[in-house]
């Protein structure tokens, strides 16, 4: 197989199942010198059911621009290093693009080496119509800042793209039925090609027969892809835009006017200067 020194491979992993692992990964990342993951433990057990022995470094987002400039001065000295994910595609949610950026910017290779992606994996099977698509990766962990990022999709005709955790599902869950249309869809797929993998799919309507047969999920460790069905031409589903539009106007008009109370200036003020 090919491979040349001097470059930063971007190689794609598994995202369960080891036989996913395609051969030319596993060639490269036996034959370069150090592999840069986020996940150093995680990534070792891998690598030692692979019998790959390259040195192994984590990549972190606390520590990726010191380490991308390490990474560099081994780059030109002859070295060669791969980039991974802990599972997937690398830089997808994860750590890595001031590292790839530095590359180009030093007029160095960087060659992709394809591999699995979780979302990518779960759209193939989601029974939606997936023709157009958008990728949000995390929500805010906050409910409150989660809810007002969720209202921009009320309208949204294309499916979005969500990674979540176990242990922040349900309140994601529930927000969603609170701003969506019940008959809106939603896929939630998590240990895709492994043994025990979760596929789910229901209305939001049926969301509390949901949560009463599936309550096991959300105290299982780990991360959920979460699709949510484009809507389709019904303009019901701007009610709850209008809903949340008069939601917030009573609340900043109730801001103001405790501003206003407990001061000399006027209502008036508040919104010229802030608005």
């Amino acid at each position: 197989m090919f491979f040349l020194k001097q470059a930063l491979y971007v190689v794609g992993i598994p995202i369960g199942n080891i036989f996913d692992f395609s051969q030319r990964a596993i060639f490269i990342l036996k034959n370069v010198d150090i592999i840069a993951t986020e996940d150093s433990r995680k990534a070792g057990l891998l690598l030692k059911f692979l019998n790959i022995k390259s040195k192994l470094i984590s990549l972190n987002s606390y520590n990726e621009i010191s380490l991308s400039y390490f990474f560099i001065n081994n780059i030109k000295n002859g070295s060669s290093i791969a980039l991974i994910s802990d599972s997937g595609t690398p830089l997808i949610s994860d750590p890595g693009f001031f590292l790839v950026e530095l590359f180009y910017k030093n007029n160095l290779r960087v060659i992709p080496i394809p591999g699995v992606s979780s979302f990518l994996t779960a759209l193939s099977i989601s029974a939606f119509n997936v023709d157009c698509f958008i990728f949000e990766g995390f929500l805010p962990k906050k409910d409150v800042y989660k809810k007002a990022y969720l209202y921009q999709f009320v309208s949204e005709k294309k499916v979005v793209i969500f990674f979540e955790t176990s242990k922040r599902l349900l309140s994601t869950l529930l927000l969603m039925k609170s701003i969506y249309l019940f008959n809106r869809r939603v896929f939630i797929v998590k240990n895709l090609t492994r043994l025990y993998e979760n596929i789910l799919l229901f209305e939001l309507g049926a969301l509390d027969i949901f949560l009463k047969q599936n309550d096991f999920l959300f105290f299982d460790k780990g991360e959920f892809v979460l699709l949510l069905e484009g809507v389709d031409n019904d303009f019901s589903s701007f009610k709850n835009c209008y809903e949340f539009f008069i939601e917030y106007i009573n609340k900043r008009n109730s801001f103001f006017y405790s501003m206003s109370k407990f001061s000399s200036i006027s209502r008036n003020l508040f919104y010229m200067y802030i608005f």
